[in-house]
């Protein structure tokens, strides 16, 4: 899947790279589509910063998985410092026109949580991560944006709290991973921080919910291009937690926007013991950003009316101290808990509907439906393409520059839409991606295979892959695919390939 992840980004890049040169050669400096190159510029720097964050996300998840990361505990406030990780985001909220609310719930203020011993860099690497992940998923929704960050306590390790989000189950080996029994902890009362982020975004589907913490995976065919990210993020996310004695879930409903959650241990400390420490060791990088920013003060909103519209989108480390049901022990469900719940009850019925999609069985009810035909009369005849790609960047410039060739293309964004896109008929090649969400390249191969049209079964298939093992070139040929071309790769390639197939198929 990491194969699939770097290579994906080297494909739109290598294609890109290929407009600008057809851009620029043989021709005068006036007659140069400027636009073009800025496009095609903006996407490759799109593609690098993706490319950064696999990186990224690699290095940490591998130290992680090797037991190399630790955690270094200091004496904190995490009411007034996880809020100011996220200062960042605040011209993006802006930008995007997000409103932002910062909560502090009775629970908080209840069990006194105040100066505590905890690894803050850590926790707030979590909280980055999922509010990245909301501004995302809200910023394309209509009418008023909202995005709320949420704390609480407990002071017991939380079975099921708050009711408001599902977390994912910790085993053993995730118990043992807890990092904040050492000496360097000390030895205060031990207590639980949650933190939620909650949104009114796009939501997730029922069919995607569980797999959010697989290891590797999107949330949808189209998460990792249009959001950006290498799937790894979340799961980064959950092991940090349980590195520091907590663990994470979600509570979504499609539609109706996600809450993240989770909790973390922490040793009760105080403020005299912060100080002195401070007086011994100097103040840390966090805390000189909070004192930075208490110095610079806060004036007096009536007086400024600019700052009374951009009030909403500002992240202050003052919360709002009121009930909040993401964080509330005693919290009633609401619906979207209820939906996730549901989720993930019945997980152990739709593991086996994958596996029948998995062996490209479509009987459980999810025939393929007929939808537009073919090329209208009268239409000039053009070599018709089904392109199934699951990365939206890829899928755009490859339709693009094929049609600019002339064919006529078709798009897919995973297999089982493309086993109903090939019911239809009438196409001469199918270009099908191997690593896709719902149903992979190789089940839709083998379900288009078993077609009881003589015509739509023996269509040519052209597979796509970003994987260069010999052994899953041969489990794709196995499957139906006539040949297999890998990523990155240049067009005249592709099209040659193509030519190639719609030669042997007349």
């Amino acid at each position: 899947m990491i194969s699939h992840e770097i290579r994906n980004p080297l494909s739109a890049i290598l294609h890109c790279t290929e407009d600008i040169i057809e851009a620029v050669k043989g021709k005068k400096a006036d007659q140069v589509q400027t636009e073009d190159i800025i496009q095609a510029a903006e996407i490759i720097n799109l593609c690098i910063l993706h490319q950064k964050k696999v990186v990224d996300d690699v290095l940490l998840f591998s130290k992680l998985d090797a037991s190399m990361l630790t955690l270094s505990p200091r004496i904190v406030l995490p009411r007034a410092e996880i809020p100011i990780s996220l200062k960042m985001f605040q011209p993006e909220l802006r930008n995007q026109d997000i409103h932002f609310e910062y909560r502090l719930d009775l629970s908080y203020i209840e069990y006194g949580i105040d100066w505590v011993m905890a690894d803050l860099t850590r926790i707030s690497q979590v909280v980055i991560n999922l509010f990245s992940n909301a501004i995302k998923f809200t910023a394309k929704t209509k009418g008023i944006k909202k995005i709320a960050l949420c704390m609480g306590a407990s002071l017991e390790r939380p079975p099921s709290y708050p009711p408001n989000i599902v977390f994912f189950q910790s085993d053993e080996a995730a118990l043992r991973l807890d990092a904040t029994s050492g000496p360097e902890w000390g030895t205060g009362e031990p207590a639980y921080i949650m933190v939620a982020v909650s949104d009114n975004g796009i939501g997730i589907s029922p069919e995607n919910q569980k797999r959010l913490f697989e290891r590797f995976n999107q949330a949808t065919p189209k998460t990792g291009v249009d959001y950006g990210g290498s799937g790894l993020g979340l799961n980064v996310c959950r092991k940090l937690c349980h590195l520091h004695g907590g663990e994470i879930g979600v509570s979504s409903k499609e539609g109706d926007g996600s809450t993240f959650g989770f909790f973390f241990k922490v040793l009760r400390s105080s403020r005299a013991s912060h100080d002195e420490k401070v007086s011994q060791e100097g103040e840390s990088g966090m805390e000189k950003l909070r004192n930075r920013f208490e110095s610079l003060g806060h004036e007096d909103q009536d007086a400024n009316s600019d700052s009374d519209s951009d009030s909403k989108f500002e992240i202050s480390d003052k919360p709002i101290v009121t009930p909040s049901s993401e964080v509330m022990p005693s919290a009633t469900d609401d619906e979207r808990t209820q939906n996730t719940a549901k989720i993930a009850e019945t997980d152990s019925d739709r593991d086996a509907r994958r596996q029948k999609a998995a062996e490209g069985d479509l009987s459980n009810g999810d025939k393929p439906e007929t939808e537009s035909p073919g090329p209208s009369q009268g239409e000039p005849e053009k070599t018709r393409i089904l392109l199934v790609e699951d990365n939206i960047i890829n899928q755009r410039i490859i339709s693009r520059k094929l049609k600019s060739l002339g064919f006529k293309v078709s798009e897919a964004s995973d297999g089982r839409e493309a086993v109903k896109a090939a019911q239809t008929g009438g196409f001469n090649c199918i270009l099908m991606d191997k690593e896709m969400p719902v149903m992979d390249g190789n089940a839709a191969a083998r379900a288009i295979r078993q077609s009881e049209h003589k015509s739509i079964a023996s269509v040519s298939i052209i597979g796509i892959t970003a994987n260069v093992r010999q052994e899953q070139e041969n489990e794709m040929k196995q499957a139906g695919m006539d040949c297999v071309i890998h990523k990155p790769y240049k067009m005249e390639e592709l099209v040659e390939r193509i030519n190639q197939a719609t030669r042997k198929e007349a």
